[in-house]
């Protein structure tokens, strides 16, 4: 509706898919044509091609770990509520399995809420927690990072397999996702940053 009311008004639209990799990777070439920078695009997308084959060649060699990816949740209570996970399609689901990951949500939704009960029953090996800039800043990494002592049953708590991966940029479907992919593949390696 928002496209054709912007066409109407005799602005140009395009419409692109960052629900998935191959949507993403898609608008680039889209985008690039639109604008007269086909060489520039491809360029760019060759070079995310190269590095997400980089990070699903290495992959292979690992163990698949299941891996809670918290995209949302109330941060700083001293305790985990709240948490909104990455589900059972779209984006990052598809980051999960490029990384060589399990996610340990197994249900049908996309962004499902999950309760105390349901991380129980998931018990993950590790967990991202998606954080902003914003609140790391304003909460402080540690204060977010010590929520997750109120899960001290879970295998990623008790093996000190909790990260925040900080940055809006994560958040946002784009060009800039084989970073975030990147660092979910490393984050064992990485730690918290």
């Amino acid at each position: 509706d928002l496209a054709q009311q912007l066409e109407n008004l005799g602005m140009g639209t395009m419409l692109v898919d960052h629900m998935s990799v191959d949507g993403i990777l898609a608008s680039i070439t889209k985008v690039g044509e639109r604008f007269g920078k086909a060489e520039e695009a491809r360029v760019l997308r060759e070079s995310l091609e190269s590095r997400i084959e980089n990070v699903r060649m290495a992959a292979r060699t690992k163990p698949h770990k299941k891996l809670l990816l918290s995209i949302g949740r109330e941060l700083g209570v001293g305790k985990v509520t709240g948490v909104v996970a990455a589900g059972a399609g779209g984006y990052h689901q598809q980051l999960l399995e490029i990384a060589g990951y399990t996610n340990a949500y197994k249900g049908s939704e996309n962004f499902p809420q999950l309760s105390r009960e349901h991380l129980i029953r998931m018990n993950p090996e590790i967990i991202i927690d998606m954080v902003n800039v914003r609140d790391a800043e304003a909460i402080g990494v540690e204060n977010i990072k010590a929520d997750w002592k109120s899960h001290p049953e879970l295998v990623a708590v008790q093996n000190g397999k909790v990260f925040l991966l900080l940055g809006d940029e994560h958040f946002v479907p784009g060009p800039r996702f084989v970073a975030t992919l990147e660092w979910i593949a490393e984050c064992e390696e990485r730690g918290a940053e």
